[in-house]
């Protein structure tokens, strides 16, 4: 079965070579560039190699009259082994290789690395792989070639070379696998301020290993963003960039010398205009992206690559209470993505907040006065990811409850002691929005209680009374019925001065038995505190 599938196989080979030699008067040999054969794209020709003799080359050339992208493809019977047979090079005018393609006995058809050509005259170059290996078989060779403007440009090697492109198109591309670290460049324009978000595509890959690098740079060959592209992924978008309008780069690259795949892929500059975003690069004080009150503006920062950072300046007009506020994603955990910095004029800090992901609203929220002063945003450390989605940044004026809203507060606390007329308590005080509360609650003080002395004694119609002074008092007070329950005939005096201890009460029932107590009081700003009654004393009159 085998046998007849690789019988079939080879007399397969060899009608299509036949068809095509049929169709194509098969070229004379050209040993180097300057007697290259030329040939028509889109068109088979047929030739053939002595066995390796002297490395046996031969060479052709095409032209084509307008920008495309071309792919070189190679026919030949079927060998006897795996072995390496041929390679074959493509060229550009100054003879700079493109790409090359080895051409194993295994294998009856080869193609090799479409890549991107502006219009010019290109050669291929077909030889032995070794002195003892080519094939004297007949071998059929084309370029194929397909016209187009949405193509990278070989050579476009660096920054001064850069394909130029169109916003928001989408452009193929590809890649020799690493060799060299092969780079390719793009070049474009916005015209006015807005965001770009790089989109690259490419086929899944076999394995989640890095394949692919992908930079953006602006017209100072800055780099804004990077982004490694994973086998595992068929479109990937580098982290959304605000920008001012000017000139912009995009480079492609292997992640290593055998890194890249040999695949196409396509990569846009999306943009997107915008008055409200920030302006890359805004890395410090000096290049702070100018920003107005009650606004919101976009940001965002690429994972923690060297703390990057984004700095806003804006204009307070008078003073009052303020809120720098920052809305975010929610991450869904309580890690902490972005730090939160104010600054004043002279760059001094004000006050910082950590933003955590299981929170989407972060402020700082305090008085400031009239004058500039400055926002930073950037990733917590170099360690710690800063989310590469975009926050939302807005500074407006607010209110005491607004800025008792947001704030992270940071008490101080104090005790009042309790009085006589009210309880102790402990005030507790936001030291960065001044909102304050009481709690730790003590019960009032008391007066002790005083007491009658066991000497008191009575006259005709009179009461004696002595009693111990209390501390803190600044008046006693007394009280006296012939009603042992205090319910009926009441009488109330009342004696000032702290150190005052006795007191006499005429005008009484003679023979009469009275029923006395007293009582110590505070006084203070028309109130009065009182301790208890002292113990009943029973005195009966003469």
């Amino acid at each position: 079965m085998r046998l007849n599938r690789k019988i079939s196989t080879v007399v397969f080979a060899v009608l299509m070579l036949l068809t095509v030699i049929g169709a194509n008067k098969k070229v004379s040999h050209a040993e180097d560039f300057s007697d290259a054969i030329t040939i028509q794209v889109n068109q088979p020709v047929g030739d053939f190699l002595e066995k390796g003799y002297n490395y046996q080359q031969n060479y052709y050339k095409f032209t084509v009259y307008e920008p495309g992208s071309v792919k070189i493809k190679f026919f030949n019977p079927l060998q006897s082994n795996s072995d390496q047979y041929w390679s074959v090079y493509l060229y550009d005018s100054e003879y700079k290789e493109l790409c090359w393609t080895r051409i194993y006995g295994n294998k009856t058809s080869t193609e090799s690395l479409t890549t991107g050509i502006p219009m010019g005259t290109y050669y291929i170059k077909v030889n032995s792989a070794n002195w003892q290996w080519a094939a004297t078989d007949m071998y059929t060779l084309e370029a194929e070639f397909a016209a187009s403007d949405m193509w990278e440009k070989e050579f476009n090697e660096e920054f001064t070379t850069a394909t130029n492109i169109e916003v928001n198109a989408e452009y193929s591309g590809s890649i020799r696998s690493g060799y060299g670290y092969e780079k390719d460049y793009y070049k474009f324009q916005v015209k006015e301020s807005g965001y770009i978000t790089v989109n690259f595509t490419n086929p899944l890959q076999g394995d989640s290993d890095g394949y692919w690098n992908v930079y953006l740079y602006n017209s100072e060959y800055k780099e804004l963003c990077s982004k490694t592209i994973f086998g595992n992924k068929t479109s990937t978008n580098l982290t959304e960039t605000g920008v001012d309008s000017g000139i912009y780069y995009i480079k492609v690259q292997s992640t290593s010398w055998n890194g890249a795949s040999v695949d196409i892929y396509t990569v846009k500059a999306a943009y997107t205009p915008s008055l409200v975003w920030e302006r890359e690069l805004n890395e410090d004080f000096v290049n702070a992206t100018n920003i107005d009150l009650e606004t919101e503006y976009y940001g965002t920062t690429w994972a923690g690559y060297d703390y990057e950072k984004d700095f806003y300046k804006f204009t307070i007009p008078k003073t009052g209470l303020y809120s720098i506020g920052v809305s975010t994603p929610s991450l869904n955990n309580t890690g902490e993505y972005w730090k939160l910095y104010l600054y004043n004029e002279t760059y001094e800090e004000l006050e910082s907040k950590s933003i955590h992901g299981n929170k989407t609203f972060h402020a700082i929220s305090r008085t400031l006065s009239s004058g500039t002063y400055y926002v930073r945003i950037s990733s917590p450390s170099w360690s710690q990811a800063a989310s590469t989605e975009r926050y939302v940044l807005k500074v407006t004026p607010t209110t005491t409850a607004g800025v008792q809203a947001t704030c992270e507060h940071n008490y101080g606390s104090y005790y009042v002691d309790a009085t006589y007329f009210s309880k102790g308590y402990r005030v507790y005080t936001c030291e960065k929005c001044g909102y304050s509360y009481k709690g730790d609650y003590s019960d009032k003080r008391l007066l002790e209680q005083g007491y009658l002395y066991s000497y008191c004694s009575t006259g005709k119609g009179k009461l004696y009374l002595s009693w111990s002074t209390v501390s803190d008092a600044t008046g006693y007070q007394i009280r006296y019925s012939t009603d042992k329950s205090f319910k009926t005939g009441v009488v109330v005096k009342n004696v000032n001065g702290q150190s005052v201890n006795s007191k006499t009460i005429s005008k009484l029932s003679r023979k009469k038995k009275y029923y006395v107590q007293i009582r110590p009081y505070v006084k203070n700003a028309g109130k009065k505190a009182y301790g208890k009654w002292s113990a009943k004393m029973a005195l009966k009159t003469k």
